[in-house]
């Protein structure tokens, strides 16, 4: 019944209300399945509601008889590219606002552009320590302790330059470990099955809308200074 609740009505809501701040058009027949769909899925639970509703916009949704009498919805396999670009704008839009705020207090006033940078480049430490973990879910079914890792990291470069390193490790494999429990082995990828640019480009206006944000640029880089990795960009704003 919770499962029924979480996905057949606040999941269809959530999803409604990101294409509606996403699309400035809306596409009508869209809407017409949605709705279709909604009552469809909630009929087990509240028939009497659903059915006054199903009378209600019958015309609007180009329907005939009683939804009692209606088939289950027809719902097409899910594109996985597509998920993945959706809950990555989803993350992006609330780590940006958040940076913005960040942001405000250093530029005493609302930042108008920021500067989004893209990175295909891996550090080499974090790569070490996903394939670590890869490897160890594979054969064992269960991470590597943390004491095991550990151990693991005095083989990278980057460690035995710096060994403040290990801490920000730990906390990477913390949160790997806690990603692991909501996403899967999505989790343990790494970069996208996208092109994040090109995705970033043609969402300015989404990404722009509910800021005072006029401008962003989306830049590709490769070096280390701008913190950018695969999936997860960093941020420059400033003054237009």
């Amino acid at each position: 019944f919770r499962e029924a609740i979480v996905n057949g009505f606040y999941g269809m809501l959530s999803a409604r209300d990101f294409y509606r701040e996403y699309s400035p058009t809306m596409h009508a027949g869209l809407i017409k399945k949605w709705i279709k769909v909604q009552c469809i899925l909630l009929a087990p639970i509240c028939p009497h509601f659903c059915e006054d509703l199903w009378s209600e916009v019958s015309s609007f949704i180009e329907t005939t008889g009683m939804l009692v009498e209606s088939k289950w919805p027809d719902i097409p396999s899910p594109d996985s590219v597509v998920i993945e670009e959706l809950n990555y704008l989803r993350k992006l839009a609330n780590t940006m606002r958040s940076q913005a705020s960040k942001a405000k207090k250093k530029l005493k006033t609302d930042p108008t552009a920021v500067r989004i940078q893209v990175s295909t480049k891996t550090p080499e430490w974090k790569s070490h320590i996903m394939s670590v973990m890869k490897e160890s879910l594979e054969k064992s079914g269960e991470f590597l302790d943390n004491k095991s890792l550990a151990q693991s990291f005095k083989s990278i470069e980057a460690f035995k330059k710096n060994k403040k390193l290990a801490k920000a490790a730990m906390s990477y494999v913390a949160q790997i470990k806690s990603d692991y429990k909501s996403e899967g082995k999505n989790a343990l990828k790494l970069g996208t099955s996208f092109d994040e640019k090109a995705l970033l480009e043609t969402s300015t206006e989404f990404l722009m809308r509910g800021t005072v944000l006029k401008k962003i640029e989306v830049v590709m880089v490769e070096d280390d200074k701008s913190q950018a990795e695969p999936g997860k960009p960093s941020f420059s704003f400033s003054l237009q």
